[in-house]
């Protein structure tokens, strides 16, 4: 782990020597793991899951509040998505700081009581890499393995980075200790790489963080849907997950009406023509005022485009990526909105992968066509916003989302990355599923050119209070219809 420096070390007896709160490893010259070790922590910080440090003080690498548990990490060398890497890393904790409960692991050190791991990228049975997290609970019965979601734990970003952030949740599963993190006290802990070859290549130093008295449950916000300001258009992306609406239309409904868009962006809604999705949504959400739908979708599987106001085309309805026979999953179209024409486009890149891996690889090329495409659209055609939207799967590198971006805002600069934040949670994830190995993550963006963007929130319905939910007509489990939350920005037509 890293501590504040940025500078790439040379290696990681350089990096020992160097770093204020020291590091181990193995040999000389493997991979370096360096952390601050905090003694204590008592102040309360609002920490933002976004996957920048830039709020976290300089000398702390483990921070709570009465919710949950931060924790930040960096590997030295190559930046690696933490869930799909050859060489796992695993948090152990000390939950309540008590050697006398947990398990001791011999190496690198055997000063702690481990009642939590979390393991990233856990390796296989057979030795193989593995991908996404483990989490394992050491109580007095034996080791028992849970979910990511019983300890609701975030990780961001998704792709591969400098810098990582972890939040977990104070309120532990049952056989853990009540002390420490459940009620107040103290909490251990200490992060560990290891090799392809699944041996300990380094480790971090032990921190403590002093804990106040934990929240009696887990958080929700009381938070109110944010009104869209006069003259702005509101646009929602959401990949529906292999055309759940048409199973189970009641939540879609429920979520798409108290949203109140102009236009819907949908991936993975598996229908065959236009005229299927504008089915769906004229018998689902009729308009108020008898105006019809408008919808344009694409070859590529599942990506459309859905308005209040007429469409027009914007590029082709199948673009191909050589080398491949299936057509990208991409659709473009200009509204013609009250605030002027808005051009907009649908797109759904590569799924699954690592950093630089042949996934990665397809994504980026996606994306450089998608860029391309849309250039040669839109020149010489005059609109006061251009919004592009989708599921990014960004899972490996952060490049497809930089080569989409490039150059297509007005005089040649590159699109604005809209911010959409978790409505009543300081975390930024637009996917979540318990039922696989990856924790919550960050896989849908929009970018923005031309306009401006006003309002910018993601709707997870999991979040927010019984009261929020009330006053805004949503049952908690509206938005867990799909894998994917709804993702809304409201943008200002220039």
């Amino acid at each position: 782990m890293r501590n504040h420096a940025r500078t790439a070390l040379a290696s990681t007896l350089a990096a020992c020597l160097l770093a204020p709160f020291g590091c181990n490893s193995n040999d000389g010259g493997g991979p370096s793991l360096l952390a601050p070790a905090p003694r204590t922590q008592t102040t309360q910080l609002a920490i933002t899951l976004d996957g920048s440090i830039d709020e976290w003080p300089a000398d702390k690498a483990a921070l709570a509040d009465a919710h949950y548990l931060y924790l930040r990490l960096a590997v030295e060398g190559a930046p690696r998505a933490i869930q799909a890497s050859h060489e796992p890393l695993t948090i152990l904790l000390d939950v309540d700081a008590d050697t006398a409960t947990g398990v001791r692991i011999d190496e690198p050190t055997n000063t702690l009581g481990v009642d939590l791991e979390i393991r990233f990228s856990p390796r296989r049975d057979d030795g193989s890499p593995g991908r996404g997290v483990a989490v394992i609970a050491h109580t007095a019965d034996g080791p028992r393995t849970l979910s990511h979601a019983d300890i609701d734990l975030l990780v961001a970003p998704t792709h591969a980075a400098d810098w990582y952030e972890v939040r977990l949740s104070r309120v532990l599963p049952d056989g853990l200790p009540r002390a420490g993190l459940a009620t107040d006290g103290r909490a251990s802990g200490l992060i560990i790489l290891h090799d392809a070859g699944g041996q300990v290549a380094g480790w971090s130093d032990p921190f403590t963080v002093a804990l106040s008295p934990a929240a009696s449950g887990p958080h929700l916000g009381d938070a109110d849907l944010p009104r869209k300001p006069r003259g702005a258009i509101r646009i929602v992306s959401w990949n529906v997950e292999h055309a759940a609406p048409m199973r189970n239309a009641g939540p879609f409904a429920n979520a798409i009406l108290a949203l109140e868009p102009d236009v819907v962006l949908v991936q993975e809604w598996t229908l065959d023509t236009p005229g299927q999705l504008r089915g769906w949504f004229t018998a689902s959400l009729p308009a108020s005022d008898g105006r019809p739908w408008h919808t344009r979708t694409g070859e590529g599987w599942g990506v459309g485009i859905v308005s209040k106001y007429p469409l027009e085309p914007l590029g082709p309805t199948r673009l191909e990526l050589a080398g491949h026979e299936a057509p990208v999953r991409f659709i473009g179209a200009i509204a013609d909105t009250p605030s002027g024409p808005v051009a907009l486009a649908s797109l759904h890149l590569k799924c699954c992968g690592e950093a630089g891996g042949p996934e990665d690889a397809q994504r980026n090329a996606e994306a450089r066509l998608i860029n391309a495409t849309l250039a040669d659209a839109l020149t010489g055609v005059p609109y006061g916003a251009l919004v592009i939207a989708g599921d990014v799967n960004l899972v490996g590198r952060r490049t497809p989302l930089d080569t989409l971006a490039g150059g297509l805002a007005s005089g040649g600069g590159n699109l604005a990355v809209a911010a959409p934040r978790v409505l009543g949670d300081a975390a930024y994830y637009t996917w979540s599923d318990a039922d696989t190995e990856f924790s919550p993550g960050r896989l849908d963006f929009a970018l923005v050119g031309g306009g401006r963007i006003v309002n910018a929130f993601v709707l997870d319905t999991a979040r927010l209070s019984d009261a929020a939910l009330q006053r805004i007509g949503l049952d908690r489990g509206d938005t867990a219809a799909s894998d994917h939350r709804p993702v809304v920005i409201d943008v200002m037509p220039r």
